[in-house]
């Protein structure tokens, strides 16, 4: 037999459960019987949050309890006290559940909260009409505005009033399609302070949908520290560049002059030593002692002079006579060093060893002299009764896979290593005038590196010989 659907109300229950800041308020309701359904009961929850000495609603959820088939299962004899039964069972699981979810809706409340109030970015939660409903501490920070002193005004107050025309287009725009995005990207953004005042932020724009209309989230960073920070690096990078210029003119200026000045004095040094040399040798017996001393100083130091002039000329040629990289073989460069060096290895009973070396892109030239300045150094740095024994030999280099590390080993006097920083300048010489040289050697190796993008540098002990280490990349990007 089926009967008519009707609501019964048995009686109302107001049940008030206080927990913390929690309250739930409870409605019983119950439907009639039908034929395949036992008890129909339905309890509707309405629950509040008390947050921040706000009252507003959490959720307004109707909890459904079905209970089908209960009562021929219970098969009770009293059917009241099963209606009962089933009754408060129901209104017991409905309120529990409700506390439950409740305290899950306080718990994602607060973290909501914390998120807003101390998040160090400024977060403005805005409506479709610009309107400000909701403001982060950091926001009054930055704008300068007492608490809630934004609540209810448009947007607009916190943009300057240049930008403010433009701003309503584009808030126009951007209600009509939103989308989370980056305001200003490429350009330089500004905000308005309460006092007039203008400052560089960077602003995005987060858009979302809900029941009560359209909102947009604004996330607002103070970025005065930042420009302050980037234009002071853009005055360092400006005068670093107007350094670097002024230094590339002035060392171009100072090759020029030495090539200028060392091509020049060769003249006047070729007659001088020309005319010492005459006097040398059929005038010499008109000589006194004293005179054949002052003709020999002035040869030597025209010799000196020579050397210097040549050397100075080497150094300058690095860059003013700089060849086209190339595809070299180190070992076939390295013979013909060995050739040009044959007379002097052969007085100095020394012995070069030469490993396996690679083929790269270098200057063949400057890499030719830069081996001969390292050989020639050995050879006469050697420590006395020891014949040198050179050894070169390749490695990997720690820089990367395109990069070689190439050592030159000797069993030489060595140096101390305290004086690592001066041995690679022009002019510079430990022994004094104990051997001979112009202390120029080791600068024209250290420029042939540095201008095939590479680097040396030095490890020695005294009388435990010395190891030049060079780096170099195997292939080169620039000429």
């Amino acid at each position: 037999m089926t009967h008519p659907l009707r609501t019964l109300i048995t009686q109302q229950h107001v049940i008030y459960f206080l927990f913390g800041a929690i309250v739930i308020f409870g409605l019983d309701c119950v439907l009639p019987q039908e034929t395949n359904i036992s008890i129909l009961y339905i309890p509707l929850l309405f629950t509040c949050v008390r947050s921040s000495n706000q009252l507003f609603p959490a959720s307004a959820a109707v909890m459904v309890s079905l209970f089908i088939g209960i009562a021929p299962l219970l098969k009770p004899e009293n059917p009241a006290l099963h209606f009962i039964f089933i009754n408060r069972i129901s209104t017991l699981i409905a309120v529990w559940i409700s506390y439950y979810l409740v305290r899950m809706i306080q718990r994602s409340n607060d973290r909501y909260q914390a998120i807003w109030r101390q998040n160090s970015t400024g977060l403005l939660l805005v409506n479709q009409k610009g309107d400000i409903i909701q403001v982060s501490p950091a926001i009054h920070q930055f704008f300068g505005y007492d608490s809630n002193e934004l609540l209810g005004k448009k947007i607009e107050v916190l943009i300057p009033h240049r930008f403010q025309h433009k701003h309503l287009q584009h808030r126009g725009q951007f209600n009509a399609n939103p989308h989370p995005r980056s305001m200003g990207v490429g350009l330089d953004l500004f905000g308005r302070k309460k006092d007039g005042t203008e400052f560089p932020v960077e602003v995005s724009l987060s858009p979302f949908e809900s029941e009560a209309g359209h909102f947009v989230i604004v996330f607002v960073i103070d970025n005065t520290i930042r420009k302050t920070q980037e234009n002071a690096l853009k005055a360092q990078k400006k005068e670093l560049e107007a350094l670097t210029h002024a230094l590339k003119t002035s060392n171009k200026e100072l090759e020029n002059f030495a090539y200028i000045s060392s091509h020049d004095l060769q003249e006047p040094l070729r007659k001088i030593r020309a005319f010492s040399d005459l006097l040398d040798e059929p005038e010499s017996g008109n000589l006194s002692n004293e005179g054949k001393s002052y003709l020999e100083r002035i040869q030597q130091s025209a010799t000196r002079m020579q050397r210097l002039i040549r050397d100075l000329l080497d150094f300058s040629r690095v860059s003013t006579r700089a060849l086209p990289f190339e595809r070299i073989q180190l070992t076939e460069i390295l013979h013909e060093v060995l050739a040009d060096l044959d007379l002097a290895i052969k007085d100095a009973q020394g012995h070069v060893e030469l490993g396996e070396l690679p083929e790269m892109e270098a200057d063949p030239t400057q890499i030719r002299q830069l081996f001969q300045n390292l050989l020639s150094n050995a050879l006469k740095f050697r420590k006395e009764g020891t014949s040198p024994v050179i050894r070169i030999d390749a490695h990997p280099s720690q820089k990367g896979q395109n990069w070689i590390e190439i050592r030159v080993q000797d069993n030489g006097i060595g140096f101390d290593e305290k004086y690592l920083d001066r041995i690679f300048t022009i002019f510079q010489r430990l022994e004094g005038n104990k051997y001979e040289g112009s202390g120029i050697g080791l600068a024209i190796c250290l420029k042939i590196a540095q201008r095939h993008g590479g680097e040396i540098t030095a490890q020695s002990k005294l009388e435990e010989g010395a190891t030049f280490v060079l780096h170099f990349p195997l292939t080169q990007t620039t000429p």
